[in-house]
């Protein structure tokens, strides 16, 4: 609430590591309208979240997609800047990282779809299966008007349901920013590995990072979906990184675990 004190209604008390760490609710905060257009519009996505009240969880579930618009209100309301991706790099680049949105020329890896069924689906299926579904929905409107009915539309909805409400929204493909160089909601960006090893390497990040407990596990998305979204990295540190527990292969790697 200092840091934005409209977010969820104007009167929570959730912390910034329960936010990082996936345990705020966003997972539930879907607006019931959300579609295509939403991933570019920053604005109407934060005038959402706070509006919407959050229910905050014990066990981590990943924020899918809605994460990147509360961070990218956190740039401006901390540090003012008028860009997620100037924050970033204002705060973090002298210490190393060189992250950068695509700039659409081609040259850079984008967002694909790396799942092999999905990727046999074509967009015109996925937008006349959308097609069926807003037929049907204006037609069950049509048959019941009532005012809980009503009511009930307007309420927020959670991933699964927002994804059958629209499953094109979530296509990785619409990731991509066409003009590039632009903000939108599911965009990955982009960072070197040296930017990335230097960043991490850096004794300033790493004493701020001890001071505020950054490092600390925070929660566990135990949901199989949380697993399937995260690659099975699940667990989360108070500072919003994904902890993983890597071990060797190898009789060698076996018995140096077993000597730990």
């Amino acid at each position: 609430s200092q840091l934005w004190p409209n977010f969820s209604g104007g009167n929570c008390d959730i912390t910034l590591a329960e936010l990082l760490s996936h345990r705020v609710g966003l997972q539930d905060a879907f607006p019931p309208d959300f579609k295509q257009s939403s991933l570019d519009d920053l604005n109407g996505m934060v005038a959402h979240l706070e509006q919407d009240i959050l229910k905050p969880t014990e066990d981590s579930h990943y924020a899918y997609l809605l994460q990147s618009f509360v961070l990218a209100k956190l740039g401006s309301c901390i540090a003012e800047q008028d860009d997620f991706l100037h924050w970033l790099g204002a705060e973090l680049g002298p210490c190393g990282l060189d992250v950068a949105l695509p700039a659409g020329r081609g040259r850079e890896a984008s967002v694909c779809r790396d799942l092999p069924d999905l990727a046999r689906v074509s967009l015109q299926e996925v937008k006349a299966a959308r097609s069926r579904r807003t037929q049907k929905a204006s037609e069950g409107e049509g048959e019941d008007s009532s005012t809980s009915s009503r009511a009930k539309a307007r309420l927020p909805r959670n991933l699964l349901q927002a994804i059958a409400q629209d499953p094109l929204v979530f296509d990785p493909l619409q990731g991509n920013a066409g003009a590039g160089g632009l903000f939108r909601g599911g965009l990955s960006m982009c960072a070197s590995a040296r930017g990335l090893a230097e960043l991490m390497a850096s004794e300033e990040l790493q004493s701020d990072l001890e001071t505020l407990h950054a490092l600390t596990l925070e929660g566990v998305d135990k949901t199989a979906l949380g697993w399937f979204l995260t690659g099975g990295a699940t667990h989360w540190t108070a500072g919003g990184l994904q902890a993983l527990d890597l071990r060797g292969i190898g009789s060698r790697a076996l018995r140096g675990y077993q000597q730990t």
